[in-house]
C-alpha cells in the first residue's frame, strides 16, 4: 500500500528503496550521541533497534507532486547490485518497483534532487548500463556537492559525467533556493 502527506499545494510520497543492518554498530557511528540522545531515537523509531548496539536503517527517497502536476524525486537510494553503495548497503535496492508501484512511470519524473552525493543518495541516478533512470528528469545537484568531490570518487564516473549529458542545475546555495526554481 502507498501512502502519502500532503504539505501545503504538495503530495509526498515516501519510498524505502532498501533497508538492512548498518555496516557500523551505533555507538561506532554516532559516537557523540548521549542516552538521552538513542532513548528519543528509540522512542521515534522502535524499529531502527537491534540487538546489543546493532541499528537497521532505511534508505529512503520520496516522490514529491507539485502544482501543475510536476513531479520530483528525491534521492535515488542505495542502487543496482554493482552500485558504489554495494560494499556496505543492502543492494540492490527496489526504487524503480517502488516508483511503479506508486503509479508513476520514470519518465514522468520531472526533476531528481540529490540531497548530497552520499552512495546512498544516488544509486538509481544512473542505471546498470549507464543510462539515467529517469530520462527526462532534470538533475539538482548543489554546486558545493560537486565541488567537493575528490578525483576518482565514483560520483564523478557514475553520475556526474552522465549527468553533464543532461539538463542539470547546479545549485549555488541551499536545495531550497533551487526548488523555488521549480515551476
Amino acid at each position: 500500500m502507498v501512502w502519502s502527506r500532503s504539505v501545503g499545494a504538495f503530495e509526498v510520497v515516501p519510498l524505502i528503496d532498501a533497508s538492512g543492518p548498518f555496516f557500523l554498530d551505533r555507538g561506532q557511528a554516532f559516537p557523540e550521541a548521549t542516552p538521552g540522545d538513542w532513548h528519543l531515537a528509540r522512542r521515534v523509531d522502535p524499529d531502527a533497534f537491534g540487538p546489543g548496539q546493532t541499528w537497521r536503517l532505511d534508505f529512503r527517497c520520496f516522490l514529491v507532486h507539485g502544482p501543475r502536476d510536476r513531479l520530483m524525486l528525491v534521492d535515488t537510494g542505495v542502487g543496482p547490485a554493482d552500485s558504489p553503495a554495494s560494499g556496505w548497503a543492502p543492494t540492490p535496492g527496489h526504487l524503480p518497483s517502488e516508483v511503479r508501484q506508486a503509479g508513476i512511470d520514470e519518465a514522468d519524473v520531472d526533476i531528481v534532487v540529490l540531497t548530497h552525493l552520499h552512495e546512498d543518495h544516488y544509486g538509481w541516478s544512473v542505471g546498470p548500463d549507464g543510462v539515467p533512470m529517469f530520462p527526462n528528469a532534470r538533475y539538482v545537484i548543489q554546486r558545493s556537492e560537486v565541488g567537493a568531490l575528490a578525483a576518482g570518487d565514483p560520483a564523478c564516473e557514475r553520475l556526474l559525467e552522465t549527468a553533464r549529458r543532461r539538463p542539470t542545475v547546479l545549485a549555488t546555495a541551499h536545495l531550497r533556493q533551487a526548488w523555488t526554481a521549480v515551476p
